[in-house]
């Protein structure tokens, strides 16, 4: 009988490479054989896993976590490393409280909303009533009279910081004593764009024979008849920033929108 000769043989170790827990043990491997790797036990927090390299400083992994048909190309004797790949996991959303102040209303709540910092949203729409008032919209401000902002308006970009409460309060106008009748006529005219700048756009006022804009303290800034056009472009440049009614009349009752001037 002749003995077979022994296998040379290489270590493989495993390296955490940052890892916060964990440990695997060393692997002795035949020489020219393949090998399936053994399943990552380490863990790094704030880090994602990606697999293995050669490398301490690889940001890609060459063989992924428990990986087979692995051929390292050890020599007799070596020790061959495999270092741990990590990835960091995105960090959470910095965020702020958004609480909504029904500033005198007599009833109506409304929840506060986690927003995040430096994202836009869509105000939700008021559930505050104040009896004897008229809802305006929003402000920053408590004894604000004009809003800066209108019911359900959206794209808000409220400027925070992470953990801040920012509280929108409502803005009330006492109520007219005077009704008048909402128009089904004109229930499609709309103000193209609001918030506006420098010319307030309302469109679909086909049914329309009048229309007039107010400021919130009620002066009258623009008064027209209208013979059946489809829309009005009115120059707003030299009107200050804040809130305006417009009240677009039709033969069967008139039409109240508010808009906002930026």
């Amino acid at each position: 009988w002749q003995a077979s000769k022994p296998a040379s043989t290489y270590t493989l170790a495993f390296d955490g490479n940052g890892a916060t827990e964990g440990a695997m043990q060393p692997q002795t491997v035949n020489v020219g054989e393949s090998l399936t790797l053994p399943k990552n036990t380490f863990k790094r927090s704030g880090f994602e896993f990606l697999g293995w390299s050669m490398s301490s400083t690889a940001t890609e992994a060459s063989y992924t976590d428990g990986q087979a048909g692995v051929d390292l190309g050890g020599g007799k004797g070596e020790v061959k490393t495999l270092y741990a790949v990590w990835k960091a996991t995105a960090a959470p959303a910095s965020t702020y409280t958004l609480a909504f102040d029904g500033n005198g209303a007599t009833e109506g709540a409304m929840q506060p909303q986690t927003v995040n910092v430096g994202e836009s949203l869509t105000l939700p729409k008021n559930a505050f009533k104040r009896s004897g008032f008229e809802f305006l919209g929003w402000s920053m401000s408590k004894n604000a009279s004009t809003a800066s902002y209108t019911d359900g308006q959206a794209n808000v970009l409220i400027e925070s910081s992470k953990g801040a409460v920012k509280t929108l309060y409502a803005v009330w106008k006492k109520g007219q004593t005077s009704t008048s009748v909402e128009s089904a006529l004109l229930s499609s005219a709309k103000s193209l764009v609001n918030p506006f700048r420098d010319r307030l756009t309302i469109v679909h006022l086909n049914a329309a024979n009048r229309i007039e804009v107010y400021s919130i303290l009620g002066e009258k800034l623009y008064d027209r008849e209208l013979q059946g056009a489809e829309r009005m472009e009115i120059a707003t440049s030299e009107w200050e920033s804040g809130l305006y009614i417009v009240r677009i009349h039709a033969k069967d009752g008139t039409k109240v929108l508010r808009v906002v001037k930026r």
